[in-house]
């Protein structure tokens, strides 16, 4: 009986060992699948955390690149700008993924010549304003500095040359003033004659007056085409009458007076002198064959002395 209890109570004691060493096992186990599960999210938020990181840093890269990029072009930029087209085409090969070409640059040369050639030309209009603003400027001068040298006492080389000057300058004003004022206007006028007969003119005007070449149109249906004086025929000319009569030649204050060639509608005609607007001094009838009917010394339109044919 003692031998059997001593034998059950060995039997107990190796069951709580068997017991305690599997409680212990399996704490370690529990333990051990813990530490792997963090391990394991750790590693994972490592892993997360890192590739945040990198990409971040190349984000910092491509940023800085970039910047590198806009502060080459701007170096580039600004030695094309003051016409280093060579060292600015180095500079714009030289910026990473450009794609600057040779092209580009010729394009952008050409830009800059052309604005370089519109200043230019801005400044040489500019000054050729300005010069003649100051050429202005000098010629009231010069008048201003006459005038006030003529009123002193001494008069020098230098006062006698400036008024020569300005003496030759107003010559050629005047001169231009009357070249100006002599050249006529064509204009239309409405006046009378010495009879009182009304005329229409259409021709050059001087002074508000016909004078010059025109045509003159008279109440009575007469026509004068030629040269005017004051509203008068005077010079040559050719009036022609409404019954058909035609005078070519001179004219003197309005009436006929030099030489001239009278046309009747029959075909005949006269030439010859005249005076006092009619046929005086020498002169031919010929009649519309040309053949001469009389011919020698005419007064007031009458033969005084015929000549022998």
């Amino acid at each position: 009986m003692e031998r059997y209890q001593i034998h059950k109570l060995f039997c107990n004691m190796n069951s709580k060992k068997q017991f305690s060493r599997i409680l212990f096992f399996a704490i370690l186990l529990v333990i051990s699948l813990v530490s792997v599960g963090f391990s394991f999210k750790y590693f994972r938020a490592y892993k997360s955390a890192n590739a945040t990181n990198t990409y971040n840093q190349e984000m910092v890269d491509n940023l800085k690149t970039r910047l590198d990029s806009v502060v080459q072009k701007s170096k580039a930029d600004e030695l094309f700008i003051n016409g280093h087209y060579d060292s600015a085409m180095a500079a714009y090969q030289a910026i990473p993924n450009g794609a600057y070409s040779a092209q580009f640059v010729t394009e952008r040369k050409k830009i800059i010549e052309q604005m370089a050639e519109f200043r230019q030309s801005l400044k040489t209009q500019t000054e050729q304003a300005q010069k003649k603003a100051e050429f202005s400027q000098d010629m009231l001068g010069l008048k201003i500095t006459s005038l006030e040298l003529q009123h002193e006492s001494a008069a020098d080389s230098l006062q006698t040359v400036l008024t020569n000057r300005i003496e030759a300058l107003e010559n050629q004003l005047k001169k231009k003033d009357q070249e100006l004022a002599a050249v006529p206007r064509i204009e239309r006028l409405t006046f009378h004659n010495a009879n009182g007969t009304k005329i229409n003119y259409f021709g050059e005007v001087r002074n508000g007056r016909a004078n010059g070449q025109g045509i003159g149109s008279h109440a009575t249906g007469s026509v004068y085409d030629g040269e005017w004086k004051n509203n008068k025929k005077h010079g040559k000319g050719t009036y022609k009458w409404v019954e058909g009569e035609v005078y070519e030649g001179d004219f003197v204050e309005e009436k006929r007076e030099g030489k001239g060639t009278y046309y009747w509608p029959n075909g005949d005609k006269y030439v010859g002198d005249w005076a006092n607007d009619a046929r005086n001094g020498k002169g031919v009838l010929y009649d519309k064959e040309g053949k001469i009917i009389v011919q020698g010394e005419w007064k007031n339109d009458e033969v005084a002395k015929a000549a022998q044919l």
